[in-house]
């Protein structure tokens, strides 16, 4: 993630339920999440369901904006959680950036076509990515891994059958 840096510290969401176990029995965040140039909550999920996570959170989000630092919390699963926690926040103190999703065909494709030339493939590998429903980047992402797979095993299936037609 580019926003983030290359000094970012990653929390999962069960990274996320870790760190919060810790600052309850430690009564307090600890000096490494506080002071990190930019802490990532990816994908905090059941936020809205959980009040005392959504405090503690916050608390955290508060904490680092006192020291300036950056915090990116994303919102992937789409649950609300990342709203909750921007809603608790002050004014001021929040950045908000939307990513706007593919829409129809020609934009699945050409997402899918971009990722196919981020990870060295041919385009071709994109083809039927924009017919998926429903369409989801994870879902792109595993057709692409599922062409690789293919591929690799065409090669195989062709390299243990050997010459067909040996020249004459």
């Amino acid at each position: 993630m580019r926003l983030a840096g290359s000094a970012a510290v990653y929390w999962s969401s069960r990274a996320i339920e870790r760190a919060v176990l810790a600052r309850v029995r430690e009564g307090a965040w600890s000096p490494e999440v506080l002071d990190a140039e930019c802490l990532v909550l990816d994908g905090p999920v059941f936020v809205r369901t959980r009040a005392a996570l959504q405090d503690l959170l916050c608390e955290l989000l508060l904490l680092r904006v006192a020291r300036l630092a950056k915090t990116i919390v994303t919102d992937a699963a789409g649950d609300g959680s990342a709203e909750r926690l921007l809603g608790a926040m002050t004014s001021g103190d929040t950045v908000i950036v939307g990513l706007r999703f593919p829409k129809g065909r020609r934009g699945r494709l050409r997402y899918a076509r971009k990722m196919c030339e981020e990870q060295s493939l041919p385009p071709q590998a994109a083809s039927g990515t924009d017919r998926m429903e429903p369409w989801t980047y994870q879902r792109v992402s595993d057709a692409l891994l599922r062409w690789v797979d293919e591929q690799a095993a065409l090669r195989r299936k062709d390299e243990d059958l050997g010459e067909v037609d040996p020249p004459i």
